[in-house]
């Protein structure tokens, strides 16, 4: 399991434990919709849901890390499952999304 030497560590458990492990290929980030810093998005992965991600960037530029980069995170969802076969562990398999990944575009009033 990596930790960035530059990140805040902010281990989340037993997630960081009992993860599947993964080979680290792919950088995701994540945008948390709310002016958030490290602090609290490791507060929200730890208590208001069962996902979790490995980075959190604050405005300020400070960053969190909450797992290793060894291991998977759930929050990358089907970005676990690459072409190559990397990211998948013994109890993953393929899934298929039955719903369409982009609906009709919206023009937004300013």
């Amino acid at each position: 399991m990596a930790w960035y030497p530059g990140a805040i560590r902010m281990e989340l458990q037993p997630e960081s434990d009992s993860q599947a492990s993964i080979r680290p290929t792919q950088l995701i980030l994540h945008s948390i919709a709310a002016p958030w810093d490290e602090r609290r998005m490791y507060e929200y992965w730890r208590d208001s849901t069962n996902l979790e991600s490995h980075f959190g960037l604050d405005y300020d530029g400070s960053l969190g890390q909450f797992i290793g980069t060894g291991t998977k995170a759930d929050a990358n969802y089907r970005a676990n499952l690459r072409p190559d076969g990397s990211g998948r562990s013994r109890w993953s398999r393929p899934r298929t999304c039955s719903t369409p990944t982009r609906g009709p575009q919206r023009r937004l009033r300013s």
